[in-house]
């Protein structure tokens, strides 16, 4: 084959495994083998139809057109060299294939690719004699594969410095080996960096350099500065990529260019981290408490928006001994800690004297122009007719990858020389408004403001709309806007499309339950420049109320469907928005609309208490009231409602009363026996919480009355639970299985998945309270399941820990210290202390009944501490007759040394000990 492929290219990487030592043993015979090797690779190749293009050392890399030719000569090239007559065994060479497919196109006898990154990845992960290939070539070749060729799904697996996981398969033939070791990559390590969608192009000396900086002992925080639009964020990203395994514990990204309030940076960094507020402790100590004993990696970025909320970082920093920071910002954190990396724009040519082709086309500015390009318009590149206007277009923008990324976007109607003079005649006239900027934010702004001129109409009525959305927004929110009167007609599906091919605004990641709507925004420098444009065209009061008047729609609905089975759905739709929603209620509330709030805030209170953020639910609800007067007793009602539960959430008893009883007072004013129910039922949960069951029976029993004379059977369903809750707080542990059967009836009915699992879970325990262990499994296994759907942590850990007492009962220990150690796990997850220490008492239990008396008893005087030093009550009356006992027989185990074993466990952390429960599970469920 005499041409390079073109289009989707598959591509076949080999080198020897351990190589050096060959070199070092016998150079003489290493140059004979590595020579022959690479001449019956190549015949293979060859005899395929494909090109062998570069041969690094004894490392090849070859390209075909179709992935059926790549497969067959790949397998060909192994046969070939077990069947070669090597001089002898032990120089035979062993030599590991990999194969992927992408999107490529040839340059100067070359290729870059995407692709090519991940491929030399999975190559590094494949041992001697093994072929493996990704699940793109296996896709491509699985209808034509060479005879007796099978494809053995080895699994996901996540490649070194990639986040993405490959799904690897191995090709297996008779006449080859097929039995090899697990794969060389790393371990799946938690994360949150998102994957872009355009491949990360060269600073491969600044990501080395930030890498050895953020790595170096005493180092703590790396602060990557810059202009907006130079390329930090993707940057940070890189390097956090890359060092991940460097971090046990994961890295986490928390993202601040949609926040504006400095007082919500420890709730954004929760929510990275998956932390839920907890009663009776702020949200900095939850942090810190966490953070304390891991080694993980913190990415704030776009810290300049909230440069005050810095001394979060420094607390964390001195709580946390294994906590890294790396932040990118416009300016630097003002931190003793801090260490700051100046983040420059890409390397550009002198067009005055351009270089030969071939050494232009390595100029990052370069590659990431023509790349961009190319994206927009297949078989651009970078020619001697054009390379002059190319290289004038990236001096022009002075390296900014954004500027770059705006003006490559143009060639899909422009060629570069008339680019690059349009270019010329528009930037040095854009400096009204940006004199006082420095130079190279003038020229990115002149950028935006040159891509800006050349939309049409309602293209720019669209973008500078869009400016009132801080965190994204799907087509319907697009079309809420477009839909604002302005005298001319925007379609708001097109005029997007428009500004999506134009790169002024981007697609987003989304969850896996909105892969079907998918978001979109604006990067912050070019959401500046819209906002300005906002401003001036005096659109301003009429957009924002539709942005105001599309999340109280959203809200309205919401709060419908979270009562259904599409609650997964909606709670990611809201937290999608939930930016939006925060600074919808504030610019609300600044100008005292409590009218509006009272429409917004109480219909979000459901979502802030799933999704944990009762702090931040009580702060909005208590101004909405404030600015609410007397007005509008319905809404006041329910943002009472609202904030009785939420302050129970927070352990605040005597405030959850108060505001209950005023939902109630209200609701009784205006005769809406659906609200008075719920405030009754509200009051029941108090009267739980002060141990008045019996008052706590009889407020349930009014407002299940009431909810069933309204036909109402969620409020029905709800108050079954709390009948059955009290009833089996009780020990009446029949008319509680009725109760909470009552309860699951209603919730399957509906289709609610929170409050079935949650009533499944209740259900189970009071089966199992009852004795009829074999349905308390069932129960508690459909709930397990529909946790693990919603992806409640907490829930999963109440389940493991009564499936743990399950084994126990069963008199399987060793079951029991594995689904104790599963809720350990859970409860640490979302940082809820109480349910640590309970699963160290009972991991500790186990370990006595195992005969693993030192473990049990670190672990009970690790417990015994934490309950002291956090002020949790004590275990519940049955609990702890069952855990002095267990105590009890450790110390008689343990003999004199008892004592000493457990002040030494008392010495330790929450964390510390969970460290220590670890291992000591693994040798239990081993036992």
């Amino acid at each position: 084959m005499s041409h390079f492929p073109v289009g989707t290219v598959t591509f076949l990487f080999t080198d020897i495994e351990k190589s050096t030592q060959g070199w070092e043993r016998d150079p003489a015979a290493a140059r004979v083998v590595v020579e022959r090797h690479l001449a019956l690779i190549g015949e293979s190749v060859a005899r395929h139809d494909g090109v062998h293009f570069k041969t690094v050392g004894d490392a090849t890399q070859s390209a075909f057109a179709t992935a059926p030719h790549g497969v067959a000569a790949a397998l060909d090239a192994q046969r070939a060299l077990r069947d070669e007559d090597w001089p002898r065994a032990e120089v035979r060479p062993r030599v590991r294939m990999a194969l992927h497919a992408g999107t490529a196109e040839p340059r100067d006898g070359d290729y870059l690719a995407a692709c090519l990154n991940r491929l030399a990845r999975l190559l590094d992960s494949a041992h001697g004699e093994q072929i493996l290939l990704s699940s793109t070539v296996a896709g491509l070749a699985r209808e034509d594969l060479p005879e007796a060729v099978t494809l053995q799904a080895l699994g996901e697996f996540r490649l070194r410095d990639i986040l993405q996981p490959e799904e690897v398969f191995q090709l297996c033939h008779p006449a080859l080996r097929g039995e090899f070791p697990p794969l060389n990559t790393p371990g799946s390590l938690p994360h949150n960096l998102p994957t872009h969608p355009t491949p990360f192009l060269g600073r491969e000396r600044e990501v080395d350099e930030i890498g050895a900086l953020l790595l170096q002992p005493g180092v703590r925080l790396v602060t990557l500065t810059g202009p907006g639009g130079v390329g930090k964020t993707r940057l940070g990203l890189r390097v956090a990529a890359e060092a991940l395994e460097s971090f046990p514990d994961g890295a986490f990204m928390v993202d601040l260019a949609r926040q504006t309030d400095p007082g919500l940076v420890p709730s954004a960094t929760a929510t990275a981290l998956g932390l839920r507020e907890q009663p009776g402790e702020t949200l900095t100590r939850s942090l810190a408490g966490y953070l304390r004993e891991r080694r993980l990696l913190l990415l704030f970025d776009n810290f300049e928006h909230v440069l005050s909320a810095a001394t979060l970082i420094a607390d964390l920093l001195a709580e946390a001994t294994g906590l890294q920071v790396l932040a990118t910002s416009r300016a630097r954190l003002g931190l003793q800690a801090e260490h700051e990396y100046r983040v420059e724009p890409l390397p550009i040519p002198d067009p005055e004297t351009l270089p030969p082709l071939a050494e232009l086309a390595r100029y990052d500015a370069i590659e990431l122009f023509t790349t961009r390009a190319r994206a927009l318009r297949p078989g651009f590149a970078v020619t001697a007719e054009n390379a002059a206007a190319v290289a004038e277009i990236v001096c022009r923008v002075d390296g900014l990858p954004l500027a770059i990324e705006l003006a490559a976007a143009r060639v899909k109607l422009l060629s570069p020389a008339a680019l690059r003079d349009r270019l010329d005649r528009r930037l040095p006239t854009l400096t009204g408004g940006a004199r006082d900027l420095p130079a190279r934010q003038q020229t990115l702004r002149n950028t935006i403001a040159w891509s800006h001129d050349l939309l049409d109409a309602p293209e720019k009525i669209l973008f500078r709309r869009l400016s009132v959305f801080v965190g994204g927004w799907s087509l319907e929110g697009a079309e809420a806007l477009a839909a604002v009167d302005a005298g001319v007609a925007v379609d708001g599906l097109q005029a997007l499309a428009g500004l999506v091919d134009q790169s002024l605004v981007d697609e987003r990641p989304t969850s896996e339950a909105l892969s079907a709507e998918p978001r979109y925004g604006l990067l912050e420098t070019i959401r500046d420049f819209a906002t300005e444009q906002l401003v001036a065209s005096g659109e301003m009061i009429p957009v924002e109320r539709a942005f105001e008047a599309f999340l109280i729609a959203r809200a309205e609905a919401a709060e419908e469907g979270l009562k259904g089975p599409e609650q997964p759905l909606w709670l990611e739709r809201l937290a999608a928005d939930h930016d939006n929603l925060r600074v919808a209620l504030g610019r609300i509330l600044e100008r005292d609309d409590g009218a509006t709030a009272l429409r917004l805030a109480p219909r979000l209170c459901r979502f802030w208490r799933l999704r944990g953020y009762p702090g931040e639910a009580r702060s909005w609800l208590e101004r909405t009231l404030a600015a609410a007067g007397a007005t509008d007793l319905t809404g006041r009602a329910a943002a009472e409602y609202g904030l009785g539960h939420v302050s129970l959430e927070l352990a605040d008893i005597a405030a959850a009363e108060r505001h209950f009883a005023v939902s109630r007072d209200l609701s009784e004013q205006i005769a809406d026996q659906g609200a008075i129910a719920a405030a009754l039922g509200g009051l029941a949960l108090v009267a739980v919480n002060r141990y008045a069951y019996d008052e706590s029976r009889e407020l349930s029993a009014r407002a299940l009355r009431l909810f069933q004379e309204s036909g109402d059977l969620y409020g029905a369903a709800v108050s079954h639970y709390y009948l059955g809750m009290v009833a089996r707080e009780q020990g009446d542990l029949a008319p509680a299985r009725e109760h909470y059967a009552e309860s699951l009836a209603l919730w399957r009915e509906r289709g609610e998945p929170g409050w079935t699992a949650a009533t499944l879970q209740a259900l189970g325990i009071t089966l199992r309270m009852a004795g009829d262990d074999r349905e308390a499994a069932a129960l508690l296994e459909e709930s397990q399941v529909l946790d693990e759907q919603l992806g409640d942590h907490y829930g999963l850990a109440v389940t493991a820990i009564e499936r743990g007492h399950l084994a126990r009962q069963a008199n399987e220990p060793a079951l029991a210290a594995e689904r104790y150690v599963t809720a350990l796990r859970h409860f640490m997850d979302v940082g809820a202390s109480l349910g640590e220490v309970e699963s160290l008492e009972w991991l500790a239990a186990t370990a006595a009944d195992l005969g693993e008396a030192q473990g049990a008893l670190r672990l009970f005087g690790a417990a015994a501490a934490a309950r002291r030093a956090l002020s949790l009550p004590p275990p519940a009356a049955s609990d702890a007759d069952v855990l002095e006992a267990k105590l009890a027989h450790a110390v008689r185990t343990a003999g004199p040394a008892a004592p000493e074993i457990t002040a030494a466990g008392g010495a330790l952390s929450l964390e510390a000990a969970a460290a220590e429960a670890f291992p000591l599970g693994q040798t239990l469920t081993a036992s």
